[in-house]
């Protein structure tokens, strides 16, 4: 044992490095937290009793921060509301600006959390919101419907 006494600094692990990435997400005033999360700290309850935390989804809180990042754009909602509308493509790039770098996946993510946020924003699809190929560059384009 190379530290009989429990007085030295704590080793370099992989663990500590995962929390220092996502503590800013645990920051968050407004948090999604995980519904009937009793036995979340099982394998480590000493930790959970020191932290005192409730279990946080993280992911949820990512997207959360990306989509309000959208709601507060108003040139990109101006877009969205418009006749033209907006590209998904562009949506999908502003989303990849608003995503952690050291996500995995991170364009899968983006990709998706353009639906989720018009949803989020106008309601179903068709409903709300519709997509459509636009006539002259024949690319995918949403738009608030009217």
């Amino acid at each position: 044992m190379r530290d009989h006494d429990y007085n030295q600094p704590a080793g370099h692990t992989y663990a500590q490095t995962l929390r220092s990435t996502f503590s800013a997400m645990r920051q968050i005033a407004t948090t999604v937290r995980v519904p009937e999360a009793e036995g979340a700290g099982a394998l480590f309850p000493a930790e959970a009793e020191v932290e005192d935390a409730e279990p946080v989804d993280v992911m949820a809180n990512i997207e959360k921060r990306a989509i309000d990042a959208l709601r507060a754009d108003a040139k990109l909602i101006a877009k969205i509301e418009s006749s033209e509308g907006a590209a998904w493509g562009s949506l999908k790039a502003f989303f990849l600006d608003h995503l952690p770098a050291h996500l995995d996946d991170r364009d899968t993510l983006a990709f998706r959390l353009v639906k989720k946020a018009l949803v989020d924003f106008y309601g179903p699809q068709d409903q709300g919101w519709e997509q459509y190929r636009h006539p002259t560059r024949n690319t995918a384009y949403v738009r608030k419907r009217s």
